[in-house]
């Protein structure tokens, strides 16, 4: 109600309140459209003449404004003979003109018609909202079950086994199609023997064995490869009072290749009392999707179970030939190994032959001049103590060969006791000095006093030496040198014999044939 008159809007008030109506003085047209700025209204009562802003101006710019030019505007005037007023006011907008003074009645059943269409307009927008708020719940809900979808086809299509397809299949399709529960069989190709069997409620955990309730057997022989089966407790034939606990059902077939290979069936949709055709299309759209990827799980697995078998039969191969390989060169070292030892065979009877034949010389030499009896004394003494040290030569050969017998044999007798190394390297250093100065070969001698015991067999020990030195004095040059140091590391002993002969190759046993030991010493 505008009017600059207090007493004008006492009496519009008076004739218009009523306790489901907001009557809204203002004293202006500055003041009704401040109030419009931020309000509604269902019809606006404008006085055409008021100070400053009249009540045309005021309507004009009710127009002019986004919020409000559909406000109707009735005009209140006490001026019947201005037809441009009339003109104008109808030109901006104003549904009725009303001349005052006013009929009660008439301003009453005028205001009430336009507070009327107001309600219904409002409760219509409200109406309209609220619709549009459902059909952007029911778009998002479907883009959430699009979304779901398209992320179970994904699951699916990532497992390779066929039963954990089907059991993700379970859990998901429960849970998108929003039903207590669900179950899913794929049978052989028999179509009789049940190859996977799985059953998900909201009430308890995943099994894989259970009872199929008779009237969903009855629903289930209705199936088609090209129709669902939705039901429920409408459908007098089957949901009656044999299946309490079945409010509703849906059921579908599961088609892999060109042939049923199984179905599943959902049981009450949560909140509702039947399933809807979204759901019916969405149950085929999952039929499709858990057929493709358990067919794809079935040749995956069937190609592991040939790669595995494949896989399995070659490493039986690969390791027929590896043993055929090691069998192999276990034979050419063993080959190998008997060559070296006829070699080293014929070696020492060499050897050993050279070695008798070397005293035996000597020794028939000697006694044929011996025999001759043209020696004279000093001759004589000579030539026996060379018989004698030839013969000794001879008996200390004989007992290495035995000693080599016995260490192949394993029969070599050790007597260990307390060993004094300074004695022993001297009596087998006097045992071959003769024939070192018989060479002009001197030995140089270093034993470390403080650590000259040790643990062992004291005539092995010098048979030991005696051989080193032996060997080192044969094949050392005319006017050489020889080299014995024993030096201490920790409880150990370190011998080692150096000369100025050809010396020893690296390799265990080569350079004086039998004579020389294991570890490469003489």
């Amino acid at each position: 109600m505008v009017d600059d008159s207090a007493t004008n809007l006492l009496a519009l008030e008076s004739i218009l309140r009523a306790p489901d109506r907001n009557l809204i003085r203002a004293n202006s047209g500055d003041d009704a459209l401040r109030y419009l700025l931020d309000n509604e209204a269902a019809v606006v009562l404008l006085d055409v003449y008021m100070p400053g802003i009249d009540g045309l101006q005021t309507a004009e710019l009710i127009r002019g404004r986004e919020k409000s030019r559909d406000i109707p505007i009735i005009f209140l005037t006490a001026n019947t003979t201005g037809h441009t007023h009339l003109s104008r006011g109808y030109s901006l907008g104003a549904v009725d003109y009303i001349v005052k003074p006013i009929d009660p009645a008439v301003l009453r059943s005028k205001v009430a018609v336009f507070v009327e269409l107001f309600k219904k307009t409002r409760q219509v927008k409200r109406q309209a909202e609220l619709l549009e708020e459902k059909n952007r719940e029911l778009e998002n809900a479907n883009l959430e079950r699009l979304r779901m979808l398209i992320d179970l086809g994904h699951e699916l299509s990532a497992e390779h086994e066929p039963a954990r397809v089907l059991r993700n299949f379970c859990e998901s399709a429960r849970a998108l199609i929003d039903a207590e529960q669900i179950t899913v069989a794929i049978f052989d190709d028999d179509g009789h023997s049940v190859r996977h069997f799985f059953r998900s409620s909201s009430k308890g955990p995943l099994v894989s064995d259970g009872e199929i309730p008779s009237v969903i057997q009855k629903a289930l022989h209705r199936l088609t490869s090209e129709q669902p089966v939705r039901l429920d407790e409408s459908d007098d034939l089957l949901l009656a009072e044999e299946a309490e606990a079945v409010h509703s059902l849906l059921a579908t077939k599961i088609i892999s290749g060109s042939a049923a290979s199984g179905w599943f069936y959902l049981v009450n949709k949560v909140g509702a009392n039947s399933f809807s055709e979204a759901d019916e299309r969405l149950a085929s759209n999952l039929a499709t999707h858990v057929a493709v990827a358990y067919e794809n799980a079935t040749l995956y697995a069937e190609a592991q179970h040939h790669a595995t078998e494949l896989s399995m039969e070659m490493a039986v191969r690969k390791q027929a030939e590896e043993e055929r390989a090691r069998l192999l060169v276990r034979e050419q070292a063993a080959r190998a190994e008997a060559e070296a030892a006829n070699r080293n065979k014929d070696e020492f009877l060499a050897t050993l032959s050279h070695e008798l034949r070397t005293p035996l010389t000597a020794i028939l030499g000697w006694s044929h001049l011996l025999r001759s009896q043209n020696l004279n004394d000093t001759d004589t003494v000579r030539a026996l103590d060379t018989i004698e040290r030839n013969a000794k030569s001879q008996s200390q050969l004989i007992d290495d060969l035995l000693d080599v017998s016995r260490i192949i044999t394993g029969k070599l007798q050790i007597d260990r006791g307390p060993v004094d190394l300074s004695s022993v390297i001297e009596a087998a250093v006097d045992a071959v000095r003769p024939a070192a100065e018989a060479k002009s070969i001197g030995f140089d001698i270093s034993i470390e006093a403080a650590r000259s015991y040790v643990l062992g067999d004291q005539n092995r020990l010098q048979q030991v030496f005696w051989n080193l030195f032996s060997n080192a004095v044969k094949f050392t040059p005319r006017g050489g040198q020889v080299s014995v140091d024993a030096t201490g590391t920790d409880s150990r002993m370190r011998i080692s014999v150096t000369d100025t002969g050809i010396g020893i190759t690296p390799e265990p046993g080569v350079g004086f044939g039998y004579r020389a030991s294991p570890d490469g010493s003489s």
